[in-house]
């Protein structure tokens, strides 16, 4: 177990401290993001996603659009999660484990890895443009298979949902040509539109930190989309700004009780700064 998974252990106290305050009186949401769940992970997986079910109201991104609206009222501390990078072992993981449970999801989908015209090795897309470098092609596994279209569309049909998440998969921050930014926010986004003939309104940066995201990103995306998602931790109320979206990073091997801590906000402090600098990027 890695060390820092053994501060699990405070979930307990952080949770009802957490009670006892103002904050536990507000109405709230908790967007939990997973990528890809490679199959060694899945009784985990299903494991996380039980016991959240067990402690928190799991809502639908249709919900928590309506909430941010306020269009939809929810009571205490909800949940909404969702899944960076169309991974077909993000696919077998929800109809495995969500499926079931009635748990629905939005999927954030760079349209240059499920491309069905694609070209190139998909292993090389991860390890060039998800994983920027950090692994070398060879090392990349087997659960890193982009899904198909096919699949895409079966998850529609369930009533799940699709944002985008650029072509490329590229830092935002570092592109300077308009026209370049452009392509990556609005061809996705045209792309998965025609393809499936749905509107989509949502996108989440890639990568997701404070430093992928500048102004001149986030302004063409508010022109063009209505919800848009960080990977800066932190929770979201009624007031908060549809463009600046916080969700908490989990990973699939994560223990239920450290998971438990995320939520509670038992690390948000940490991204304290990266949120009030997101915020005063566009006033």
């Amino acid at each position: 177990m890695l060390l820092r998974y053994k501060l699990g252990s405070l979930f307990p106290f952080v949770k009802y401290t957490n009670n006892l305050c103002e904050w536990a009186k507000k109405s709230k949401v908790t967007v939990l993001n997973y990528h890809a769940i490679p199959e060694r992970n899945i009784e985990n997986f299903k494991e996380q996603i039980e016991w959240v079910n067990d402690r928190y109201n799991i809502i639908t991104p249709l919900e928590f659009n309506r909430f941010l609206k306020n269009n939809h009222t929810l009571n205490g501390h909800n949940i909404m999660i969702t899944f960076d990078d169309g991974f077909l072992s993000s696919y077998k993981a929800i109809k495995q484990v969500l499926t079931p449970l009635g748990i629905k999801t939005l999927l954030f989908i760079p349209t240059g890895f499920v491309k069905r015209d694609r070209l190139g090795s998909w292993k090389k897309y991860v390890a060039d443009n998800i994983y920027n470098g950090r692994l070398e092609e060879q090392n990349i596994e087997d659960y890193h298979c982009p899904m198909e279209y096919k699949q895409l569309k079966e998850l529609l049909l369930d009533g799940h949902i699709i944002g985008g998440h650029t072509v490329s998969h590229k830092n935002l921050r570092l592109i300077k040509e308009n026209k370049v930014l452009k392509n990556e926010l609005l061809d996705s986004k045209h792309e998965l539109e025609n393809y499936f003939g749905i509107k989509i309104d949502s996108v989440a940066f890639p990568f997701g930190g404070i430093e992928h995201i500048d102004t001149k990103a986030l302004l063409l995306i508010k022109n063009n989309y209505t919800y848009s998602y960080s990977n800066i931790r932190g929770t979201n109320t009624k007031d908060s700004d549809p463009i600046f979206i916080y969700r908490q990073n989990v990973i699939p091997d994560m223990p239920s009780n450290y998971l438990g801590l995320t939520i509670e906000r038992g690390l948000s402090w940490y991204w304290f700064n990266d949120r009030k600098q997101l915020e005063s990027m566009i006033v």
